[in-house]
């Protein structure tokens, strides 16, 4: 169980990443920029590279609900995280773009993907209490970088390549 969890969680965070990206190189036209104070002229190209996840077709996960754990504060209202997960499009460029990614990964991966608040100051103790009990309620815990040190001490983080 806990190795399919671990794939499930590398396949759907890699997709995640990618989701949102297309498959081919395109090369910018030339671009010329020219100062008017002397004639200095530069040309660029820029080269864009876009990328699609490595998922084998026909990855069928059965509904299953991918649960993430993840920080706020109650002061930020507004500005809290939204970068997890979008119930419907309201025309917001975050909260779309994450809807729309969100929306192509459950879909390809036939999953649902949720988010649930935790408290800053109060996400630490309950992932380490969870882990300690068993739990399984989160396949994944969006934490802040200074609270990881103690929570990979602890042990409470899987070893995705194990």
């Amino acid at each position: 169980m806990k190795k399919t969890a671990s794939m499930l969680m590398a396949l759907l965070l890699a997709a995640l990443m990618l989701a949102s990206c297309g498959g081919k190189t395109d090369t910018a036209p030339d671009v010329t920029a020219a100062r008017a104070d002397d004639d200095i002229s530069a040309e660029t190209e820029a080269a864009v590279t876009a990328y699609a996840a490595d998922i084998p077709e026909g990855t069928d996960y059965n509904g299953y609900e991918f649960k993430f754990l993840h920080w706020y504060f109650a002061s930020w209202g507004e500005r809290a995280n939204k970068d997890l997960d979008a119930d419907t499009a309201t025309g917001d460029i975050i909260n779309d773009a994450v809807y729309e990614r969100n929306t192509k990964v459950e879909e390809k991966l036939n999953i649902k993907i949720s988010a649930e608040s935790c408290d800053h100051d109060k996400i630490v103790s309950r992932v380490t209490k969870d882990v300690a009990a068993g739990e399984t309620a989160y396949d994944a815990v969006y934490v802040r970088m200074y609270e990881v040190p103690s929570l990979l001490t602890s042990g409470a983080f899987m070893n995705l390549l194990e």
